[in-house]
């Protein structure tokens, strides 16, 4: 069971952190589509090569939340670290909460109230030159928080009562080395962005690059709207700011990623919000094709300009959308034809002591369904085939189909080379 809850919550996670970019230190990676393209592979597991196909369409979403108001947040991101809410403690009581000040209810991700930082280091707050990459960033830090009471206080608001946290239990098997969080801590730190910080040996497992189109260069900080936040899996360069982009995050034959979110805005205060948008991907999971879907993402956060005038940063940054009872079905049928093949995985041998061989087709794969339910909690929201999300009845299972996945991230500013060869 602990393999295979590992390999699960490996994959639920990249997936969802897939919304905002990712893979690497050697190489790892990411895929998604710019507006609907159907190509590319990318590298994503934990740290084993691999190969993400996808195809993202950016499915109109909401614009939603604000551009330049002011949001009084219970708690804010500060370090890598959430303060608990001032209220908090005490379990979910079920349903959606009322939005944070400035959110709209379709709005899948409400933004937190300001920037822990600064939007530059010092003056003239004016971006680095223009160029083919330009600004550029790398996800240096990744937390599912702990908890709905967690979440709601750095501004998550995801339909369904863990409001985006289910797989917050499971994460501590992504690292069963790691200390414990501290004692009392209500709000700890999950453990999930040692997969995008060095390892003892200098490499990063998820190398996760981000690059906003649309800024033009040696131009002052200022409001921006119709940007492109586009997301590549990145290979390291010569130093630790210096990056390329893998050829597997752009669709076959072009220079268009399969990451991206159109449409995204800036306020003149930093505020970053992306319309929803839909992937489809295909995750290699110790070296196996899986597909894995996560509908109706957004990303928020405040934008600046990187330490030393390098690329862009991102602080209190969130990523939420919605894993899907279909994309799930498709994980767990990708598991099942792995291990019907002629040399099986290694954690084969836990999986068909928990799903017989067959037993999960796309047809009828209840018995899979439910293990799935039973490690995170159930499904707890509804995502229609445009990909908006709403409540639904846990009551009901045939009126809930999704799970929320919230994700907190910051960005550090680097320079993106160009392409690897």
């Amino acid at each position: 069971m602990a393999k295979l809850s590992e390999l699960l919550v490996a994959t639920l996670a990249s997936a969802a952190l897939v919304a905002c970019g990712d893979s690497g230190g050697s190489t790892k990676d990411t895929t998604a589509d710019s507006g609907g393209g159907t190509g590319g592979t990318a590298t994503v597991d934990g740290g084993n090569t691999g190969g993400i196909t996808g195809d993202a369409a950016v499915t109109g979403g909401t614009t939603g939340g604000t551009t330049g108001g002011t949001t009084t947040p219970d708690a804010a991101v500060t370090g890598g670290t959430t303060p608990p809410d001032a209220g908090g403690g005490g379990g979910s009581t079920g349903g959606t909460t009322p939005p944070p000040a400035g959110c709209t209810p379709d709005d899948a991700v409400c933004e937190p109230a300001g920037p822990s930082g600064s939007l530059c280091d010092a003056p003239p707050c004016t971006w680095g030159p223009s160029g083919d990459w330009t600004p550029a960033a790398r996800v240096n830090w990744i937390n599912v928080p702990a908890s709905a009471e967690c979440a709601r206080a750095v501004g998550c608001q995801l339909h369904g009562a863990s409001n985006g946290t289910a797989l917050a239990s499971l994460l501590p098997l992504l690292n069963s080395d790691a200390p414990p969080p501290p004692p009392g801590e209500a709000c700890p730190d999950s453990g999930l962005a040692s997969y995008v910080q060095p390892d003892a040996a200098g490499e990063i497992k998820l190398a996760l690059l981000s690059r906003l189109a649309g800024i033009a260069g040696d131009s002052a900080f200022a409001a921006a709207s119709n940007l492109d936040l586009q997301l590549f899996i990145g290979d390291a360069g010569a130093s630790a700011t210096d990056w390329t982009i893998s050829p597997t995050s752009f669709v076959a034959g072009s220079q268009d990623p399969l990451i991206h979110f159109a449409g995204a805005d800036i306020s003149d205060t930093g505020l970053l919000h992306t319309n929803a948008a839909t992937f489809s991907l295909t995750l290699p999971i110790m070296g196996l094709p899986i597909s894995l879907a996560l509908q109706g993402s957004q990303v928020t956060g405040f934008v600046g300009i990187g330490t030393g005038g390098t690329g862009m940063k991102l602080s209190d940054g969130m990523i939420g959308g919605y894993l899907t009872r279909d994309s799930i079905v498709a994980l767990l049928v990708g598991l099942d034809t792995a291990c019907s093949s002629a040399s099986p995985p290694s954690f084969c041998g836990t999986l068909r002591g928990l799903l017989p061989a067959g037993s999960c087709t796309p047809e009828n794969c209840d018995a899979g369904i439910n293990l799935i339910s039973g490690i995170l909690g159930g499904f707890e929201a509804k995502v229609d085939d445009a990909g908006s999300a709403s409540d639904c009845n846990p009551q009901d299972p045939a009126h809930c189909n999704a799970i929320g996945v919230c994700l907190q991230v910051e960005m550090e500013g680097v320079n993106i080379a160009g392409v690897t060869p």
